[in-house]
């Protein structure tokens, strides 16, 4: 079982009903949420809305993210939200998460530090990285915002 099986599990026991009663309220099949809640299967956003709902709780309980790491997330997107066009918001990021992002003098390149490793990339890998980094953040804030 991971971690996301586990949490719907523990949020759907916490609700006293079983795994049929949480496929029906939420619409999706029996065989989906046993595999779920077992791993075998990992549920898309739009089926973990579904099963939040059916349970009357907020995705994020589902989701397991801890409490000063969704602060963290909160920061991070409202500071992404303010400063969409630039770089500096993911550098925050990925230094967050242990790696040490710097552009070469021309430009060209980017250095990646993790731990004792260093690599070297195109600049536009990483460019394109960002670009669809800030795009699936502002589609899952409007996602996140239709849904309240």
């Amino acid at each position: 079982m991971n971690l996301l099986g586990e949490q719907i599990k523990s949020a759907r026991k916490k609700a006293k009903i079983t795994q049929e009663q949480l496929a029906r309220l939420s619409n999706i099949s029996t065989m989906s949420i046993r595999r779920y809640e077992s791993g075998n299967r990992v549920p898309t956003i739009d089926v973990i809305n579904k099963i939040a709902s059916a349970l009357n709780i907020d995705s994020v309980d589902i989701l397991g993210i801890p409490e000063d790491e969704l602060d963290y997330l909160n920061k991070a997107s409202i500071a992404l939200h303010e400063d969409i066009e630039t770089s500096e918001s993911l550098f925050r990021v990925y230094e967050h998460f242990g790696y040490n992002i710097k552009y070469s003098d021309d430009n060209m390149q980017c250095i990646i530090k993790e731990n004792d490793s260093t690599y070297t990339v195109n600049a536009y890998e990483i460019e394109r990285m960002e670009s669809e980094i800030l795009s699936y953040i502002k589609f899952k804030l409007s996602e996140l915002l239709e849904n309240k």
